[in-house]
């Protein structure tokens, strides 16, 4: 960097805090000066010992007369010095634990760090920096006092200790640092409250007897003294850091090591004999370290490890197993240590061994009248004890042995079982192995028998849910008569399960065969007789498909449809789902689309045949397939034929009279090609009635074009017309749709039958009904037909004892079904007389509500009058009280039960304007019924609260009035009311005595305190 010899002066200049030049300043050099020759690097050393617990920051700064100057800044973190000493107290869980920690007045880390700086620091040279280390670095009323207040930080939460502590010079020189002095009763310090700078003034205290002042050592503060309060739950190793700071910092380690209290527990272990069983009993190290923890076990059966660790912070299991030997009750005791805490735990033991398990399960696998030969190995239940002489036993007359087996002690033996089964199947059973003192070894024998070669093949073969008959012939070769168990295997068949064979002679065997499945199965019969065995035939099975059904032929009206059903049957013995499909969708339909079948169940079908065409059949196929199970489809095959139109449909249309309204005739091409048709204005003439043939009538056409009309395959042609009725009757006329194709040869003519009904709305006509809800109301009304305030003649509306019927039109989104329910209405005398109809209705609302709907008086010879009925239901009587009854803050139920007339209806519940205080929920009682539940939680006295509670189905309400009360005031009897004093309390209350001589008069000498 520089290209000849530089010569730098060195200066070191501290940047501390106010804190921090209260003590010596923490950097220095040894070197004034440095000298650099061209190119190299020099080396220098800084000294730093710093006083205070914060960053230390200084310039080292180089100054040349040549090359100028340059300054580095060096920064030092300073750490807490090494702990004074480490304290390790002894504690017993669940105990509340004071102690007092001796502090010392002087700072062997800080004279130290006096000592190293005055030999070592290069500041030290200086006269007054080292004569300000010959001082007490802290100055003031302190130093005039020699008491220093010190903060105190503590790292652990479970370990408290004030927030200051005092430390006087010449207190507590005696006690080492970290010991304690003589057992006595401690203070107890509160944990947030500050130790006072000042002591404060002693009372004046008694004389004794003896004329001198009675010393009392807990008044006043406590100088150079911690006390460490601490409550552990559980045992372990609990280590804590104080820092104690104030012109210094001084650390202490304190570790509390809490040993639980000698507890005995039971244990109780039930397992098998010869089985064992192992149990961990849970050890917790609430502690930072890793804890040891040995076990001594002791009594027969029981065994454990000498010693396990506990990881730090983590609960840890001691196996304990049991594994007795024979069946009976066994006792003994388990001791777990903690040498680092000396905790002790003592657990009494108790096995309770019961009948041994199985040693094994052995599977025999043999052929009928065949022997089969199996080694069982058989422990010696003594071990290693004695010899053991089993006598052998088994419940399964097929196998047989020794029946007896001796084993040498520790030794195990070899037992051959021999099995011979006249049948076939799976036989479960036991071998044991029982010794003359009662020891036993059992072993669980499964014994799976196949059955022989089959004595002869049939084949079999019919179609898919249809049966055939399947004969067998069987001989007896002995004189005894023979019952043989008949079983099947494969699908579809069926016969009995039992034959007889006379003794010397034959018999016939009859079973059926009707599959569900096509393909082809294998199939057998078995015949088992306890004394001949058994004998099987197998069967080769084959399930041909079904041929398909054929429906009797559909004729149809062209532009009509035909219907007709078809059962579908499950003969299975599982639920069967099918799906329907057609072929020709167009012509044949199918409905529904699924079908679900439980087993013997049957189901309609309906195929629906719509013609498309007048010339030629049509044909299609319906399919049943059940999509649950893969079974053989369903067939039907249909046929249908297109008849020309001969029957008429009819067009209906209201219209007041004097106005207008409009009907449409929709007629849809039923061919599958365009068409065009002509529109037939002359049929009838839409003529109102025959007497008036030479009038156009109330009918007319709304549609411009009458011929050469196209339409598209499947679509539709709309004609609409307009009704304007002149009087109040029924007219009639008639509408023509003609295809013609001179090609085909083929004239068609669909007609439509237009009735025109006149209808008057009575506007001057009202009616209201009005009741309470569950009340019934029963009134005859007077309807004016006569239309006198009409300009029509009255002759235009009625004639004299015509007869009339009555019919009600809901408004929209209300069902006439439901209306029905609570609304009747029919004619009182059944005919017009006057001008005036008179019917009756009948009202009987079960719920609030209010609605209208139109009644219409129709007559037998046409024409219809409309007015509108107001319909209103006010709330019903209450049904009942419900009183529930709470103090403040807490809560009543009370449940209520629908009556039966609601339990099966959908029902909403709630409360008409509800205070906060009460709330509704819903469930069931133990019947499964529903119930309503009510609570009634009070916040406040001196108010009764009362709600209405609603209960709604769509038909009816339920309501009943819900009162919340406070239980009655019981005021205290006074001549059972003793008063007391706590003791404590006493002692303040009541005047301190001053000693008195005798003989002094009251008033006179040592004044009394307070």
């Amino acid at each position: 960097m520089f290209k000849t010899t530089c010569e730098f002066r060195v200066s070191v200049l501290n940047q501390g805090t106010q804190k921090q030049r209260a003590f010596p300043e923490a950097f220095g050099c040894d070197k004034q000066s440095v000298t650099l020759r061209s190119g190299e690097s020099a080396r220098l050393s800084l000294h730093f010992l710093p006083f205070v617990l914060e960053q230390h920051t200084c310039l080292v700064c180089f100054e040349s007369e040549e090359y100028g100057e340059f300054v580095y800044e060096v920064r030092g973190e300073v750490e807490l010095p090494d702990p004074l000493g480490v304290i390790k107290l002894q504690a017993t869980s669940n105990e509340n634990v004071v102690k007092d920690f001796p502090v010392t007045f002087n700072n062997p880390m800080l004279e130290n760090a006096r000592r190293n700086y005055l030999e070592k620091h290069p500041l030290a040279r200086q006269k007054e920096v080292a004569e300000r280390l010959r001082k007490n670095f802290y100055t003031g009323e302190e130093a005039s006092r020699n008491v220093l207040k010190y903060q105190i930080k503590n790292s652990s939460q479970l370990i408290a200790v004030p927030k200051t502590v005092l430390l006087k010079q010449g207190v507590g020189r005696r006690s080492k640092m970290g010991g304690f002095g003589k057992d006595k009763k401690q203070p107890v310090y509160s944990m947030d409250q500050d130790t006072p700078e000042k002591p404060p003034p002693k009372p004046k205290q008694a004389l004794s007897p003896s004329g001198k002042q009675q010393q009392d050592s807990e008044d006043g503060p406590k100088f150079n003294i911690i006390p460490l309060t601490f409550s552990p739950k559980s045992a372990g190793v609990y280590p804590a850091r104080l820092i104690v700071s104030s012109y210094d910092v001084r650390v202490y380690d304190v570790e509390f090591q809490v040993s639980a209290e000698v507890k005995q527990a039971e244990i109780i272990f039930d397992s098998p004999a010869r089985k064992p069983v192992t149990q961990g009993i849970p050890i917790v190290n609430a502690g930072e370290k890793p804890m040891a923890v040995k076990g001594i076990v002791q009594g027969e059966s029981f065994s454990g490890p000498m010693e396990i660790i506990v990881p730090a912070m983590q609960t840890g299991n001691y196996p304990l197993t049991f594994t007795p030997a024979w069946i009976g009750r066994y006792e003994g005791s388990i001791e777990l240590t903690i040498p680092s805490t000396e905790e002790k735990s003592v657990y009494k033991l108790v096995g309770n061994a019961d009948e041994p398990l199985a040693e094994k399960h052995v599977v025999i696998d043999a052929i009928v009248r065949k022997k089969e030969e199996t080694v069982i190995v058989v422990p010696n239940v003594y071990g290693t004890k004695q010899e053991a002489q089993y006598t052998v036993y088994s419940d399964l007359e097929e196998i047989c042995g020794e029946p007896t087996l001796t084993l040498r002690s520790g030794n195990k033996g070899e037992y051959k079982i021999t099995t011979c089964s006249p049948k076939s199947g799976t036989l479960s059973g036991s071998i044991t192995f029982t010794t003359s003192k009662g020891f036993y070894v059992w072993y669980t024998i499964e014994l799976r028998v196949s059955a022989p070669e089959e004595a002869g093949r049939l084949q079999v073969s019919t179609q898919a849910r249809s049966a055939v008959r399947i004969e067998l012939s069987l001989c007896n070769p002995i004189q005894d008569d023979l019952i043989f168990e008949v079983t099947h295997e494969g699908q579809g068949l069926d016969g009995p399960k039992e034959l007889v064979l006379p003794g010397g002679g034959k018999a016939k065997y009859e079973m059926a065969y009707s599959p569900l499945v096509v393909g082809s199965y294998e199939g057998s019969v078995t015949f088992v007789n306890d004394t001949v065995g058994e004998l099987w035939y197998k069967l080769l099975l084959q399930s041909l498909a079904p041929e398909p059904t054929a429906l009797e032929e559909f004729q149809c009206e062209l532009g009509h449809r035909a219907k007709r059903t078809v059962t579908i049957h499950n003969p299975s013995h599982d639920r069967l789902v099918f799906q329907m499909n057609s072929d020709n969708p167009r012509n044949f339909a199918v409905s529904p689309k699924a079908v679900s079948l439980e087993p013997g169940e049957e189901s309609k079908i309906t195929v629906e045949y719509v013609p498309s065409s007048l010339s030629h059949a049509e044909s299609g196929k319906i399919v049943a397939r059940c999509v649950s199970m893969d079974l053989a489809p369903i067939e039907y095959t249909c046929t249908g034929r297109g008849l020309p139109p001969q029957s008429e449909s009819t067009v209906s249309v209201a219209s007041g009279i004097g106005q207008s309204s409009s009907g449409m005739v929709m007629w849809q091409n039923p061919f599958p090609f365009a068409v065009t048709v002509d529109i037939l204005s002359d049929i009838g003439m839409m003529q109102a009635d025959k007497a008036t043939s030479q009038d156009q009538g109330p009918f007319s056409l709304l549609i411009k074009r009458m011929k050469g009309i196209n339409v598209n395959p499947g679509g539709a042609l709309q004609i609409p017309f307009s009704f304007a009725p002149t009087a109040l009757r029924a007219y009639h006329g008639d509408i023509g749709v003609l295809y013609h194709s001179k090609e085909e040869d083929v004239r068609v003519v669909w007609r439509y039958k237009i009735d025109g009904i006149a209808e008057s709305f009575l506007a001057n006509m009202s009616a209201k009904l009005t009741c309470k809800a569950r009340k019934t109301v029963e009134e005859q009304v007077l309807v004016d037909v006569s239309g006198k305030d009409t300009e029509f003649k009255l002759d235009d509306y009625y004639g004299e004892n015509e007869e009339f019927e009555v019919e009600v039109v809901p408004g929209p989104r209300v069902d006439l079904a439901t209306i029905s329910k609570f609304l009747h209405i029919e004619p009182s005398t059944g005919v017009i007389s006057d001008g005036k109809c008179a019917i009756l209705v009948r009202y009987s609302p079960q719920r609030t509500m209010s609605m209208s709907v139109d009644v219409v008086i129709v007559k037998k010879n046409g024409g219809r009058w409309r007015f509108e009925l107001l319909l209103e239901a006010t709330s019903p009587e209450i049904d009942g009280k419900v009183f529930l009854e709470a103090n403040v803050g807490d809560v009543a139920h009370r449940s209520l039960v629908l009556p039966p007339s609601m339990r099966m209806s959908p029902f909403s519940v709630y409360f008409y304007e509800p205070p906060v205080v009460f709330d509704v929920k819903t469930g069931q009682d133990e019947q499964g019924s529903p119930e309503i539940r009510i609570s009634f939680t009070p916040r406040e006295f001196g108010r009764e609260y009362v709600a209405v509670l609603i209960v709604e189905t769509e038909e009816s309400q339920w309501i009943h009035e819900v009162h919340g009360t406070y239980p009655p005031y019981v005021p205290p009897d006074k001549s059972q009311m003793k008063g007391k004093v706590a003791e404590e309390l006493k002692k303040v209350l009541s005047p301190a005595k001053s000693p008195r001589k005798k003989g002094t008069p009251r008033g006179k000498g040592t004044p009394r305190k307070a």
